[in-house]
Parts: structure tokens; C-alpha cells; sequence
């Protein structure tokens, strides 16, 4: 969100984080928006909670239409958030922090957005003037932050690496959740348009599905150690004739990533005979003997 850093002066001064910055950048069209008295004040707006998906663009003024730089000729009925972008705001390996304390006065902004979810950070009352590089939305002396309406957060994790439990239900409730199955299609899409042989593309993804099928069976794993097409996706940084068979292509994906991956699931069950066991019967599902 935020940081202190230490001036030339002595004195101690607040600059925007990456989240905090990208909200900034992105939420430009709102924040000043808000800057605008008429809309605030507009007892029309305030009643729909400045919802910009309920706020249609025809009945804004003159220059709050300025402000968003809406087109002329604009369909009757668009709103607000139909002519504002999106901006997606993505966190890889999501469950791999301590969700409560990373997040932490960012909860109520969440859910709440826009002007009717500001709040004070931390260190806010550092900034004492309104044209300070930190300065987020001034109102009535002071330096607020929200999250913009057209920010959307998406979070990605392996839930494998780092239990879910992480997130606790106050974080949960804020987000929507889907569960990202192995792509084989992908497989086809990228590895013909780096003009990879047809009918080794085409082996892989059966390959693939086939020791996928034969993970989820075993109690141990089941789906959620199931193996993505990303690492099929790796080939795509080789030349397209690194290999001359399917058979040697596969035999390369075995030893440089699957098998090692799945010796160290494997290494859970506490018996090699039986870790081996299972290993050569996925081996033998991929199309290797």
C-alpha cells in the first residue's frame, strides 16, 4: 500500500506502494469525479451510494461528462461503469502470505468501493499537502483512499503449495472463486502456432489427459495434484524440431519436469516400494515405458 522513506532533509516522507499507485493510475476518471462537488452532492447519486453501475452517463453534467471523456452519440441507458475500462490487478501465488495482515485496512475497501469505502491508511496523516506525489483524494484537508469501482483482483494460487485455510471467511465472502482445470486445448493452440508437428501436439494432450486421469485416482493426490498444460507449455521455448518423435518429446517432459514433481508428492506416502509403484504406472499412462 504505502511506505515511509527517509527525505535528504531529515524528515520523513510517504510514497505510494504498487497497489496503491496502480489505483491510482487506473481510478483516475473517479477520483476526479469525486472531485466534483455537483456530483457528490447530487442527492440522486448519493441515493444509489454513487453505484456506478446504476448511474447512467445521461445524467451527468456537461463537465462531469468532460471528466470521463464520454463519446458523443452515446446509446441511452449506458452507465458509468459502461464506459469506464477495467483494470485487472493480478496477485500470482496469492495463499503464499499471511492473507489478514497483507490486506489488512484494505478488508472494508473490498467490498465497499469507490467514495462510499474511503478510509484513512496508516500513515495518511503524513501528507499535509493536497499536491504532495503521494496524495491520494483530498477532501476537507485530508488524504483518503478507496478502491476504485473498475479495479478488479485477481488472486491465483496452487492451492497444494499453501493450504486455503489461509484465507480466512472475512477474505473469502470478497471474492469469487473457480477452479482452473488442465487446458488441453491450450496445448494445441500454442504449440501449432509455433508450427509444432500435428501429430505429436496431438499425442501430448492425449498423453497428458491419460496420466491425469491416472493421478486423480490415486487417494493420496486426487485433482488437486493434477498436472497443468504449462508444463507441456515449455516446449514452446524449443526449437520445433528438438525432437523427432513424440516418444522423445514426452521422454523430455518426464525427466526435466514431471517425474521430479511427482517424486516429491509421492514422497508423502512414507513407502519408496510403493511411491516407485505408482510412479512407473504414471509413467506408463504418459505413453513411456
Amino acid at each position: 500500500m504505502e511506505g515511509i522513506r527517509p527525505t535528504a532533509d531529515g524528515k520523513l516522507s510517504l510514497f505510494n506502494g504498487t497497489f496503491k499507485e496502480f489505483c491510482k493510475k487506473e481510478g483516475c476518471k473517479e477520483i476526479a469525479l469525486y472531485k466534483d462537488n455537483e456530483f457528490l452532492k447530487n442527492p440522486n447519486f448519493k441515493t444509489k451510494e454513487y453505484d456506478f453501475s446504476q448511474i447512467k452517463v445521461s445524467e451527468l453534467s456537461d463537465i462531469q461528462k468532460n471528466i470521463l471523456n464520454v463519446p458523443k452519440g452515446l446509446a441511452t441507458g449506458i452507465t458509468i461503469e459502461g464506459i469506464i475500462e477495467p483494470a485487472l490487478f493480478i496477485i500470482d501465488e496469492i495463499n503464499r502470505a499471511e492473507l489478514s495482515r497483507v490486506f489488512g485496512e484494505l478488508m472494508y475497501s473490498l467490498e465497499y468501493r469507490g467514495y462510499n469505502g474511503k478510509i484513512k491508511t496508516q500513515y495518511a496523516y503524513l501528507n499535509k499537502d493536497e499536491n504532495a506525489n503521494s496524495v491520494y483524494f483530498w477532501e476537507n484537508g485530508e488524504d483518503w483512499f478507496f478502491i476504485p469501482q473498475n479495479i478488479f483482483i485477481i488472486g491465483r494460487m496452487n492451492n497444494i503449495d499453501r493450504s486455503v485455510d489461509s484465507f480466512d471467511f472475512a477474505l473469502r465472502r470478497r471474492f469469487k472463486w473457480e477452479e482452473v482445470q488442465p487446458n488441453y486445448d491450450v496445448i494445441s493452440t500454442v504449440l501449432l502456432d509455433k508450427e509444432w508437428d500435428v501429430n505429436i501436439v496431438d499425442n501430448l494432450k492425449k498423453s497428458l489427459k491419460k496420466l491425469n486421469d491416472e493421478i486423480e485416482k490415486v487417494e493420496l493426490l486426487g485433482k488437486d495434484y493434477l498436472i497443468g498444460h504449462s508444463y507441456v507449455l515449455e516446449l514452446k521455448k524449443l526449437d520445433t524440431d528438438a525432437f523427432g518423435t513424440a516418444e522423445e518429446t514426452k521422454q523430455f517432459l518426464w525427466d526435466e519436469f514431471i517425474k521430479p514433481l511427482m517424486e516429491e508428492y509421492l514422497r508423502g506416502l512414507g513407502d519408496a516400494k510403493k511411491a516407485k509403484e505408482i510412479l512407473k504406472s504414471f509413467k506408463e499412462s504418459f505413453g513411456l515405458t
